[in-house]
């Protein structure tokens, strides 16, 4: 014979964090989470670096999925990722997704990476120089101390979240219709 015993109903309340007074919130489009093991290319912990790199990009596509990108995979090099990238929808063209690279600097964490491999991308670069009008891919100050701030947490995903908000900004894109993907840095 089984015998059944009665639980208690729990009734969670949830409390808001706040901040002086005012409610925090995790705004899932935009705050993408910090990486918490701060390790380079050269690390023997790299490989686990690694795996949440792909993690915390993967988050942020869940919560945002209109994002031009998907597909963060490693390639045979340690500094060299791969992105997939919707062109028609990043540069208002016909075409659709290509595999674009993401190189990792020697000071990575604590130096961004660099999209586009001259090598292997060139259609791509002289696709964003067209739709930038050839600015150059450059950091604003504010951009830098985000990053700076971060501490070595930063990562991949924060790195292309930061190269949208460029393209959507710099891009003749703008200046036609509003973008489902622009983004608040």
């Amino acid at each position: 014979m089984i015998t059944f015993i009665e639980l208690p109903i729990i009734e969670p309340i949830f409390q808001y964090k706040t901040f002086r007074g005012t409610k925090l919130f995790w705004d899932f489009a935009n705050d993408i989470p910090p990486i918490e093991l701060i390790v380079g290319p050269d690390s023997p912990l790299w490989e686990k670096r690694v795996e949440l790199e792909i993690e915390t990009f993967e988050i942020w596509r869940k919560f945002n999925n209109k994002l031009p990108l998907r597909n963060l995979k490693t390639t045979t090099s340690k500094r060299r990722f791969t992105v997939e990238i919707n062109i028609g929808e990043l540069f208002d063209t016909d075409r659709d997704w290509e595999t674009v690279h993401v190189l990792i600097p020697l000071r990575y964490p604590f130096q961004m990476p660099q999209i586009g491999d001259p090598t292997h991308d060139r259609e791509f670069l002289r696709m964003f120089r067209v739709w930038t009008d050839g600015r150059p891919f450059c950091m604003p100050r504010v951009i830098n101390l985000w990053w700076n701030k971060l501490k070595g947490r930063a990562g991949i995903a924060h790195y292309l979240h930061v190269f949208i908000a460029f393209v959507t900004i710099a891009g003749r894109k703008t200046k036609r219709i509003k973008t489902d993907f622009a983004l608040d840095i």
